[in-house]
């Protein structure tokens, strides 16, 4: 997550977009190149980290040109568009869940960020317009220690 930190706060974010934007795409096409066959242990190592790599890269405020590649990544990452949706849906999903619930627990309203919170209301308006039924089936997805107090009281 260091890279994070470095993509958001540097003054060549743009050098630094474009060679993380490049980087993805390399590693998109060594996915792609690998193919979906059978999975030996270091393979699906690979494809874990990839997974955790893309998926942060997904929910960070990153510009345009790192989420297409993180896109295709993930895309690359999985056999059918129902299983690289399901996830990606959920992954995002899962991001603006666990951040309202860091929102909830602020004593102060005025501490919430208010361009973080517009971001999150559009994921979750992107994935109810587009995929509704990714949204319904959310629920079942979370683990018992997420669940606990999911409805807003």
């Amino acid at each position: 997550m260091c890279l994070c930190v470095v993509l958001l706060s540097s003054k060549y974010s743009a050098l630094l977009y474009r060679m993380v934007s490049g980087m993805i795409e390399v590693l998109d096409g060594s996915f792609i190149l690998m193919g979906t066959g059978a999975q030996d242990d270091s393979r699906a190592q690979l494809r874990t980290s990839a997974l955790e790599v893309a998926t942060a890269l997904l929910t960070l405020p990153t510009p345009s040109t790192i989420q297409y590649p993180a896109k295709a990544l993930l895309s690359a990452l999985f056999t059918s568009k129902f299983a690289y949706h399901h996830y990606k849906d959920g992954a995002m999903l899962k991001h603006a869940y666990t951040t309202l619930r860091e929102f909830k627990s602020l004593s102060d309203a005025k501490d919430i960020d208010p361009e973080a919170f517009y971001r999150l209301v559009l994921t979750v308006r992107c994935v109810a317009v587009a995929r509704p039924y990714n949204l319904t089936k959310f629920p079942d997805s979370l683990s018992p220690e997420l669940r606990t107090g999911m409805f807003l009281s």
